[in-house]
């Protein structure tokens, strides 16, 4: 009788998985940004040389360029909306997995001035344990889920059930033309042929920007109207996290601030050299070199505009030769050239830009 006692609530449980396995097959994304990432990271036999953050990072550094020009084995470990906590996960994985010598941190100011989305956190928490196998994607997940900042809250609950968080907007062509790509992709690895969708200029971690930013809509999309101008207490404690950490693993880290166009900058001139200086301290705080390539003079990056794919971020051609200027960049570093010469102060670079400060000024609205 007590073994029939049981039997309802074991149907029960045993129907929840199946339809939670049923709807994460239909609605989370047959390629994610992060599944994919995490995929492709457990596939590099060796990483000496890793870029890790948010979208920032993910559209703007070119593992291929940099391995070629540098002599490493690089990886890109950025993803959207990827927030400064999860690049603390991202930078201990990485520290656990390989013989990292030098780390270069991708952001920009807004990564400490946004609060965390919890789809992102969860999606990436998720493909990061995922990738892993039996005992260890055990502990991934308790360890995330038991968290003093996760356990009380309803993410240590949505996080057995990724089709709430990780999906697109559900329509009949998305859910048909999802589960094409997954039966794809699991016929081709059936097959040996690996992953059909795998394509070789996103190896390794890249995921670049497509087309050009629209100019047109400069003074209507841009930095100003998306976000605060103040840094968060937390997000700059994880952020410091990162940098403690790479000091005391004995890991060269550079932090990039990676280029914004013209008029983005611009746009944030009230606010701009106060956050310079801030990003400068923290970086200063524990002996880590931070470059602003915003600023950055001519002869180490010319910024045009055909290289932008939105206000914030690289397409592919700006991707790759932003990363040769990068390559650049360290070269003389490692030489122990003053680089600092080759970067604007943030007035030097308003009186570059005098004539479009002039005219977001002239049509600038309070928020």
């Amino acid at each position: 009788m007590r073994i029939f006692k049981w039997i309802k609530p074991l149907r029960f449980l045993i129907a929840l998985c199946l339809v939670n396995m049923c709807l994460s097959f239909l609605l989370e994304p047959a390629k994610g940004s992060s599944d994919t990432m995490w995929t492709e990271f457990y596939q590099e036999e060796e990483i000496d040389f890793a870029f890790v953050g948010s979208s920032f990072c993910s559209t703007a550094f070119v593992p291929y360029v940099v391995d070629e020009i540098m002599g490493v084995n690089s990886f890109n470990m950025g993803t959207p909306l990827q927030a400064i906590g999860q690049t603390v996960s991202a930078v201990e994985t990485l520290l656990e997995e390989h013989k990292v010598d030098t780390i270069v941190l991708g952001t920009g100011f807004f990564v400490l001035q946004y609060e965390t989305l919890d789809e992102a956190e969860l999606t990436f928490e998720k493909a990061r344990a995922r990738k892993k196998s039996g005992w260890d994607a055990m502990e991934d997940t308790l360890s995330y889920i038991f968290d003093e900042n996760v356990r009380d809250t309803e993410k240590s609950i949505n996080y057995f059930f990724p089709w709430t968080y990780n999906r697109q907007k559900i329509t009949k062509d998305y859910i048909r033309n999802n589960v094409v790509d997954k039966i794809a992709n699991m016929k081709a690895k059936l097959s040996g042929a690996g992953d059909s969708q795998s394509k070789p200029e996103s190896a390794k971690g890249l995921r670049p920007g497509a087309g050009v930013v629209d100019y047109g809509t400069a003074w209507e999309i841009n930095s100003y109207w998306y976000y605060d101008q103040f840094f968060l207490e937390d997000k700059v404690e994880e952020f410091e996290e990162i940098l403690q950490l790479c000091n005391e693993k004995g890991v060269d880290i550079v932090v990039i601030n990676t280029p914004h166009p013209a008029f983005d900058v611009v746009s944030c001139y009230q606010t701009y050299e106060t956050s310079e200086n801030e990003m400068r301290a923290i970086c200063e705080k524990y002996d880590v070199d931070y470059y602003n390539f915003s600023l950055a003079r001519p002869e180490l990056f010319d910024s045009i505009p055909e290289y932008y794919s939105d206000f914030e971020h690289l397409n592919l051609e700006g991707a790759e030769v932003f990363s040769e200027s990068l390559c650049k960049l360290l070269k003389a570093r490692a030489a122990g050239e003053d680089v600092m010469t080759y970067f604007y102060s943030v007035d030097e670079y308003y009186e570059q830009h005098s004539d479009l400060l002039e005219e977001w000024k002239a049509v600038q609205t309070p928020k």
